[in-house]
């Protein structure tokens, strides 16, 4: 019996490594951000990508945007921009031309650990040659993902009923739209008359939320102190070595800044850091993709992060701005 078995389970992991090399499919279920992280990381590490020739990198901000052919998004969540130049480096890749660098959250520091996880030479090595081995293409990570599926369903399917028996009516599931004031320009108004009600999650407290706006606000509203300037300026190094070492190797780079919460964006902190950054890379020197004239009309989830159709919305610009680069 237990050698049956042996032979079943090598019989279906043998189909399932098959099936993901024919069909390059990623199973990534995954439970939270760092195995999210390094299934992305991955995929640029092991996958065929010979149409790629540009790399986004950054922070869950720039983790927005969306696929644009070409580009590869190498933005991580809760890391920074210094791990995603780290993998380009060591990559090195010939047709990789041009890295787009998020400045939101610089300067930089790398996740040495991360780093070391994804290279370390027999899990490295044994998810080079075998890609169900890698995260996110497992065959359990697919079992679990429809199972789960499944199971959530068949609630849904009977509370529903039962919900249906004890009222005598169907449940009104219809999600409740938060209504918020938001202050904005008479010009912008029927540029985002689609987007109203968007600016946070369908069904949060309102109250809530903009308590977390003007709390960030108050913080960002403090200057910086000669002390923290010069921190910030020392914190650059690491960045800037990168930067450079990205142009040895005559690669590309472009800052680029994504939109927040209107009511943050010309914060003293904020307008601060624009400078700070364009102080240590002369705009004379780097190009910039800035933020959309129309910045003031984004939405976000939770004052940093756009919403999902925002996401749509900034991709199409850095899109068209990319391509205005490209034609120089």
């Amino acid at each position: 019996m237990i050698k049956k078995t042996i032979i079943l389970f090598i019989c279906l992991f043998s189909v399932w490594t098959v099936y993901l090399i024919l069909f390059n499919k990623d199973m990534s279920f995954l439970p939270h951000q760092r195995l999210e992280n390094t299934t992305k990381a991955q995929s640029f590490m092991y996958d065929k990508q010979d149409d790629i020739n540009s790399v986004i990198v950054g922070s869950s901000l720039s983790c927005m945007i969306n696929d644009i052919s070409g580009i590869y998004n190498l933005a991580f969540a809760r890391q920074s921009s210094a791990d995603g130049i780290n993998m380009v480096l060591h990559e090195n890749r010939k047709n990789i031309k041009t890295v787009f660098i998020e400045n939101n959250l610089l300067p930089a520091r790398s996740d040495k650990t991360f780093f070391n996880d994804l290279y370390s030479t027999i899990p490295y090595q044994l998810k080079k040659n075998i890609v169900s081995f890698r995260d996110g293409k497992q065959f359990i990570s697919m079992v679990g993902h429809y199972w789960g599926i499944a199971s959530n369903d068949v609630y849904n399917i009977f509370r529903d009923k039962l919900e249906l028996m004890l009222k005598d009516e169907a449940p009104d599931r219809t999600p409740a739209i938060p209504t918020t004031s938001i202050n904005i320009e008479e010009e912008d108004i029927d540029e985002i008359q689609d987007t109203i009600g968007y600016e946070a999650k369908p069904g949060i407290d309102m109250g809530l939320f903009n308590r977390m706006i003007e709390k960030r606000y108050n913080e960002l509203s403090v200057p910086y102190t000669a002390e923290e300037i010069d921190k910030l300026k020392e914190s650059f190094k690491e960045t800037k070595e990168l930067v450079e070492e990205l142009e040895k190797k005559g690669i590309k780079v472009v800052f680029l800044e994504m939109p927040i919460n209107n009511k943050l964006v010309n914060t003293a902190r904020k307008n601060r850091h624009r400078e700070l950054v364009k102080e240590v890379f002369s705009p004379s020197k780097y190009d910039y993709i800035e933020l959309p004239p129309n910045y003031k009309t984004y939405f976000t989830t939770d004052g940093i992060h756009l919403t999902h159709k925002e996401a749509i919305r900034y991709t199409k610009y850095f899109k068209k701005k990319v391509e205005e680069l490209s034609s120089e």
